[in-house]
């Protein structure tokens, strides 16, 4: 009834609760009727005007919004929880188990011939050593928290020891203990003692001279040495747990100081990451680190930041570990306010911050890897408007590409890429200015040509579209005849693997396909796929990509 009269109450407007509350009547008169004939019914059923008149009553002694919802006071006080019908339950459940042990205990009296009160004394006891045990175990807990809090009070006190912790704690991380969030929030509130910090922590052996030198500057009016008591609360957690809110109740109020302090880290990290991508793009387009004048920049104002970039032309290009550590130092390294190129980066007012400014804003070198792609999609480097426009700016670079293209062996490709570097660095060649001068003739003429032959790249066919496309359509297919007329080779080696009631699965068969694709170079397939001056290049592209406009040229459709 309650139910009824609650949902009543919450209606906004007289008509809706009205015709709410007549029909709950209804409902309520129907079930009293219902009751009548059982012989249940008790207590007279009320009539619709004294209905009315208690849910006036009801409603005028709760308070409720504008909108006619009931306003619940938020307080929970003991004495509603003791009154609470969880409390009744649990009440009930202790008297139920306490009447079922003692119904056991019967029992077992009178199967083992031992008096009630025996058996009683010796459950008590051993009740009351399962509660010492549980009490000795809760005071240990208890301790720990006690001591914990003191270590707090000490470091707040006293600076004697929280250099040795801090070392400890980073130890831990070992050769990351810069990815930390401990070392992160040294960086944070002094950036000179991390800096110390970190090079104590490369040495090979810590000597008790280092130790005491980062001691002496702990100890010596620092911003390490004043900080503040949410700070410190931060920096306890930092160096015990490794993060900053393990208990509100400890570390209390030093949450938000390391939620401030974590929302301006992200956005830094996150500022810097999209400035280091950036610079890493221009230096991926130069033709040589050493060319670029991003990096020529960089020597000027931070010689530090411009070695470490210089170890990025060691690096693997396969090894995606060993690029991701690095793309992380320079990123921590760009971030650091205490450097001279983060100076440059903050003052946005500065002649030198423009120039940089400038720099990365600049249209990118045309990448000698873009070079190679457009060349490497031709049977006849020749044949590419990209070749022609390189042998017209420089000769003598186009006859080494010329060359690269010729060789037959991996070895001997690998020197001729080493020669082709070695001219790019001497930058009085034409090519160097061609590549890198946006502003010149020769690079707008050369940066339209690789732009045309990449957008024809774009359409080519992969040797998975074209293995998913003949799993599809079977050997029946227009598109299977087509690749066995191109390759019969292929066609026969393939035609197995395309039957509709073959087992195995079909991501499996695609993939033995592309196998045998890569296997062969120099198959007519892999040709018709990969050259995009191959007769037969223009006839797949219009099969397995019929939306593609077929391309002009010296590729026509296979007739």
């Amino acid at each position: 009834m309650l139910a009824h009269i609650e949902v009543i109450a919450r209606c906004s407007r007289p008509a809706i609760r009205r015709k709410a509350g007549l029909r709950s009547l209804r409902v309520v008169k129907a079930i009293s009727i219902q009751n009548r004939h059982k012989g249940t019914l008790q207590k007279p059923v009320k009539t619709q005007k004294e209905m009315i008149e208690e849910l006036g009553k009801y409603i005028s002694s709760r308070e409720h919004d504008k909108d006619g919802y009931f306003i619940r006071k938020p307080n929970y006080t003991g004495k509603d929880f003791e009154n609470s019908s969880f409390m009744k339950y649990m009440r009930q459940a202790d008297k139920e188990g306490l009447q079922l042990v003692d119904e056991k205990l019967q029992l077992l009296a009178k199967a083992s011939g031992v008096p009630v009160e025996e058996l009683q004394q010796k459950l008590t006891e051993k009740v009351s050593m399962r509660l010492d045990e549980i009490k000795n175990s809760n005071k240990s807990v208890l301790n720990t928290i006690e001591d914990f809090k003191k270590n707090l009070g000490s470091i707040a006190e006293s600076k004697s020891n929280v250099v040795d912790d801090i070392l400890a704690s980073l130890r831990y991380y070992g050769e990351q203990f810069e990815d930390s969030e401990l070392f992160e929030y040294l960086s944070h509130v002094d950036e000179k003692f991390a800096d110390l910090v970190s090079e104590t922590m490369k040495m090979e052996n810590v000597s008790p001279a280092s130790v005491a030198k980062l001691q002496s500057y702990a100890d010596g009016g620092s911003p390490i040495s004043r900080l503040s008591e949410k700070q410190v609360k931060v920096l306890a957690n930092l160096i015990h747990y490794g993060k900053a809110d393990v208990d509100e109740t400890i570390s209390g109020s030093g949450n938000s100081e390391m939620r401030k302090f974590t929302e301006e880290r992200e956005k830094n990290i996150k500022d810097t990451t999209q400035l280091v991508r950036a610079m890493l793009a221009h230096f991926n387009a130069a033709p040589t680190l050493e060319s670029s004048p991003l990096f020529r920049f960089f020597r000027k104002i931070d010689f530090k930041f411009s070695e470490l970039i210089s170890g990025y032309s060691n690096i693997d290009t396969e090894d995606t570990e060993a690029l991701e550590a690095f793309f992380k130092r320079l990123v921590q390294y760009a971030a650091n306010k205490s450097t001279p190129l983060r100076a440059v980066l903050d003052d946005k007012t500065s002649e030198t911050y423009q120039k940089f400014h400038s720099l990365t804003e600049a249209p990118l070198p045309i990448s000698l890897g873009d070079i190679y792609e457009c060349l490497d999609a031709r049977r006849d480097v020749s044949s590419s408007p990209v070749f022609a426009e390189l042998q017209r700016v420089d000769p003598k670079f186009a006859t080494l590409l010329q060359k690269r293209e010729g060789e037959s062996t991996l070895s001997d490709a690998s020197i001729d890429d080493r020669q082709i570097e070695d001219y790019l660095k001497d930058e009085k060649n034409a090519i160097c200015q061609a590549l890198a001068d946006v502003d010149c003739q020769d690079y707008r003429l050369l940066r339209g040509a690789v732009a045309k032959e990449q957008k024809l790249l774009e359409k080519r066919v992969s040797a998975k579209a074209m293995a998913e496309v003949l799993l599809q359509k079977g050997t029946d297919s227009e598109e299977f005849r087509l690749v066995a007329t191109i390759d019969p080779e292929f066609g026969r080696a393939v035609q197995p693997l395309l039957g509709k009631t073959r087992d195995g699965d079909a991501a499996e068969r695609a993939e033995t396909i592309v196998a045998s694709i890569d296997a062969d170079p120099t198959s007519a397939i892999h040709r018709a796929l990969h050259n995009v001056d191959d007769e037969h290049w223009g006839s797949l592209v219009e099969a397995v990509q019929p939306d593609v406009p077929p391309p002009t040229g010296k590729t026509q459709k296979h007739a």
